[in-house]
């Protein structure tokens, strides 16, 4: 019998249900992980305690958050939160119970008297690093098609393979998937995108993923037709995905960034294909994508302007790059050249002298970073009460000079010193009394 040490939060919780006569487990995910020799990071308890006992029985236990939901009562605590949930099935069972779960891998109890209770050779799949779906058909999918994403997830992050008929299931239900809560697609989609080498399960399952992303289904087989590349535009796609960091707004930006390419091909001449203006599109379709899966405001902005910018051409000038800079921040900046060198990467080896400029500008940029440079206005040496102060009235105008002034600074026409600034600065107020 496997013992598993149970942290001091779990036991005490454990301790109270018993107490009070009812049965307690550690269920799912907790005992799979402590079985592989993983810290396990949630855990969630199994009982014959209904939702009103429970409630009873924690009601003044000291937590920093209690809540309920679907017979679920979750207890926050400082160290970690725990899931309290009675027993799913209709006799209140524990095998019952266990029996209702997604994966057999998952299908497991233990307490510290009985040790690990398996009654669906969840420990032999474990062993034989399977994932394999509770029961004899696909009724768990059917209840929860977000437990298909699930599949995929734990596949990846375990290096745990898929048996073939759950494949075959995954893929017969995986049209449920979009009626689901685009909250939960977003949750597990995005655990998926930050697993290691995300083109293996992105390739494999992409007609799953479609099923609910189907502005990628063109990438498929799509020739892009030049010297540039070796790849169609999916597989050029999945190449950059897995050559960005593990950063969500950099693997959304990789996978979204060609996703205009088969609506803006056309062909030269010389039967040559150009994607002109790709990006456009792509930034449209990247938007109306993350916006249905609830991506929060923040990601979407800085995925769409990474998408934006990936085919900007890099002038190794420290003009233009001061450019760039004032365009994506001091620490963007590193992130869109970390997606400009993946999509380096995706193209023909022939054709991959981009590497060495690529590098060229992150050093030139850091140096310029280095040097105390100013890139937003913020930097400037002046500010809008300096401009009040010599009469410029309040509002769009002082916006409109500090920009101008933060332009001249940018293309090293005047100096980022007070003085010059403000005699740049009336300048444009006499311009402008004159013009009126």
């Amino acid at each position: 019998m496997k013992k598993i040490d149970l942290p001091h939060t779990i036991v005490k919780v454990l301790s109270i249900l018993n107490n009070a006569g009812y049965e307690g487990y550690v269920v799912g995910g907790a005992i799979r992980d402590s079985f592989l020799n993983i810290e396990p990071t949630d855990f969630d308890i199994a009982t014959n305690a209904s939702i009103e006992e429970m409630q009873s029985l924690f009601n003044n236990l000291k937590v920093t958050n209690k809540e309920l939901k679907h017979n679920t009562l979750l207890l926050c605590f400082s160290d970690m939160n725990i899931e309290i949930t009675s027993y799913r099935d209709k006799e209140k069972t524990l095998k019952g119970d266990l029996l209702l779960r997604d994966f057999t891998i998952n299908s497991l109890a233990y307490s510290k008297e009985t040790g690990i209770i398996d009654y669906n050779n969840g420990i032999e799949d474990i062993r034989n690093k399977i994932i394999r779906l509770n029961g004899n058909d696909d009724s768990r999918f059917i209840e929860d098609p977000i437990r298909i994403l699930r599949a995929i997830r734990l596949s990846g992050m375990l290096k745990f393979k898929i048996d073939e008929k759950t494949i075959n299931y995954m893929f017969a239900n995986a049209h449920l998937i979009n009626d689901m809560s685009k909250e939960r697609i977003n949750d597990e989609f995005t655990k998926i995108l930050l697993l290691d080498k995300p083109s293996l399960y992105l390739r494999k399952y992409f007609d799953i993923f479609t099923s609910f992303i189907p502005e990628l289904e063109p990438l498929k087989g799509f020739d892009q037709n030049t010297p540039y590349h070796i790849y169609d535009c999916l597989e050029h796609t999945l190449v950059v995905v897995d050559n960005v960091e593990k950063d969500k707004v950099l693997r959304l930006a990789a996978l979204f960034h060609d996703s205009g390419k088969p609506h803006s091909y056309t062909e030269d001449e010389n039967g040559i294909g150009h994607f002109y203006g790709h990006y456009k599109i792509s930034v449209d379709i990247a938007k109306k994508v993350l916006t249905r899966l609830k991506y929060d405001n923040n990601t979407i902005k800085k995925v769409l302007k990474l998408i934006k910018f990936h085919d900007y051409p890099l002038t190794l000038s420290e003009k233009s790059l001061k450019k760039l800079i004032h365009k994506f921040g001091q620490s963007e900046i590193y992130i869109l050249l970390e997606l400009k060198k993946a999509d380096n990467l995706g193209q023909n080896p022939n054709y991959r002298n981009r590497l060495n400029e690529i590098e060229e500008a992150r050093l030139m940029i850091e140096k310029i970073i280095i040097g105390d440079n100013c890139f937003s206005i913020k930097d400037l040496k002046i500010n809008g009460k300096d401009l009040i102060k010599i009469g410029i009235k309040e509002g769009k105008e002082i916006g409109y000079i500090l920009n101008q002034l933060l332009n001249l600074v940018i293309n090293n026409e005047i100096s980022n010193n007070y003085d010059d600034l403000i005699e740049k600065a009336i300048e444009f107020k006499k311009e402008k009394d004159d013009y009126k």
